[in-house]
């Protein structure tokens, strides 16, 4: 079974969710400042040196594109002024 099989990704209007096996975790758009994409994962920060990352195996190869997409929408382009190369 790969790891997106049993990982659930939904965006909602002021939030998102990720849920993996009973184990839901959610952020808010308003809450993050920023975002970076790396070849296998996101970066999501909460602040310049706190970030949630999530792994692109976790997540539909056709959806990384849509969400890529809303992050961008969300939260403007990537931020270089707070992120550290992966």
């Amino acid at each position: 079974m790969s790891p997106s099989s049993i990982f659930v990704l939904s965006v909602q209007e002021n939030l998102a969710t990720a849920d993996s096996a009973g184990n839901p975790v959610a952020w808010i758009w308003d809450r993050l400042i920023a975002w970076r994409e790396g070849a296998d994962l996101f970066l999501l920060y909460k602040c310049p040196r706190l970030f949630m990352i999530l792994p692109k195996r976790f997540i539909n190869a056709a959806d990384i594109p849509r969400l890529a997409g809303l992050l961008e929408a969300r939260l403007g382009a990537r931020r270089s002024h707070c992120l550290h190369s992966i």
